[in-house]
C-alpha cells in the first residue's frame, strides 16, 4: 500500500527541519486580494510570497472577491486558486499540493518572484479597462547602439519622439543614468532605427509620432536591450514566460501577468 501523499509531504518538511536545510517552495503567491494567512505564520501572504508544500491557506474573514493564486515553483503553471464568491466558500483552510515534477526544471522562476516580493510597487501597476497590456520585449544593444526597428514594425513611416529612461543596468539593482531623448525617422522599407546607449539595460520606452496632440499619452513599454551573444536566450526565456501567463487563463488577471513578464525582464538585466 502507498504513502499518503500528505505523509510524504510532512516527512519531507520534518526532514529539512532536522537537517537544518530549507524547504523548497511548492509555489508563489502571484495573485492576493484580501487577507490570507499561512496557517501558523503571523503576517499575511502577499505578492510573491513562497508558500510551503503541505501548508494550510486560510482566509481568517473572508469577504465576497477575496481570491488567491499560487504559481507552481517547478512548472510555473496554476498550483492552486480560490475566490470567494461568497465569504463562507473561503473559510476552509486549503492544502499546498506537495511538488510533482522534477526540480530545477523552472529555476529562474524563484529570483522572479522573489523581485517581485522585494519591490511590488514596481511591477504591479493597474492598466486601464480599455488598455491592452503593452508589449514588452527584448532589444539588441551592439557598439553603442540600441536596435529599435522590432518596436517600430507594422508602423507607417514617421517620425517618432522616443524617450528611454534607465531602470536597471547590468549588475546594479538601479540605474542612475539620465534619459535618453531621440527623434527617429522611420523608413519602413530601411528597416533601420537606432539610438545611441552607453550600455545595455532595462529601460522604460516611451514612443509618440511627431504633431500627435500632447493630450494623448504616449506608447509604454519595458525593453531590455542586450548584447547579441544574450539575445536569443533573453527572447527564449521570455517566450517561455509569455506561454506560461497565457496558460493561466482568469485564475490572473492582466496586472499580474503583467507584474511576471516585466520581473523575468528585470531578473534577465542582472545576469
Amino acid at each position: 500500500m502507498g504513502i499518503p501523499a500528505k505523509a510524504l509531504t510532512f516527512v519531507a518538511v520534518l526532514m529539512a527541519a532536522m537537517t537544518g536545510h530549507a524547504v523548497e517552495p511548492a509555489g508563489y503567491v502571484l495573485v492576493v486580494q484580501g487577507q490570507w494567512l499561512e496557517k501558523g505564520q503571523a503576517a499575511p501572504l502577499t505578492i510573491g510570497a513562497p508558500v510551503s508544500p503541505g501548508a494550510l491557506l486560510m482566509a481568517p474573514a473572508p469577504a465576497a472577491g477575496d481570491r488567491i493564486t499560487v504559481i507552481a515553483a517547478r512548472t510555473g503553471g496554476v498550483l492552486l486558486a480560490r475566490r470567494c464568491e461568497e465569504p463562507a466558500a473561503c473559510r476552509k483552510p486549503m492544502a499546498v499540493p506537495a511538488p510533482t515534477a522534477p526540480a530545477g526544471r523552472e529555476g529562474w522562476l524563484g529570483p522572479v518572484f522573489a523581485a517581485i516580493a522585494d519591490q511590488p510597487d514596481r511591477y504591479v501597476t493597474t492598466l486601464s479597462r480599455s488598455a491592452s497590456p503593452p508589449d514588452d520585449g527584448v532589444l539588441v544593444w551592439e557598439a553603442g547602439q540600441l536596435h529599435l526597428a522590432s518596436v517600430l514594425e507594422g508602423r507607417a513611416e514617421g517620425v517618432f519622439e522616443v524617450t528611454l529612461t534607465p531602470l536597471a543596468c547590468p549588475g546594479q539593482r538601479r540605474c542612475d543614468e539620465a534619459p535618453i531623448k531621440a527623434r527617429l525617422v522611420w523608413l519602413p522599407r530601411a528597416g533601420r532605427a537606432t539610438v545611441e546607449s552607453s550600455q545595455p539595460g532595462l529601460f522604460e520606452l516611451e514612443l509618440r509620432r511627431e504633431g500627435e496632440a500632447a493630450t494623448l499619452p504616449p506608447e509604454r513599454k519595458w525593453v531590455l536591450a542586450v548584447a547579441p551573444p544574450d539575445v536569443s536566450a533573453a527572447r527564449a526565456r521570455l517566450r517561455v514566460a509569455a506561454a506560461m501567463a497565457d496558460g493561466w487563463g482568469e485564475a490572473v488577471d492582466a496586472d499580474a501577468k503583467r507584474a511576471f513578464m516585466r520581473a523575468t525582464l528585470s531578473t534577465s538585466s542582472r545576469q
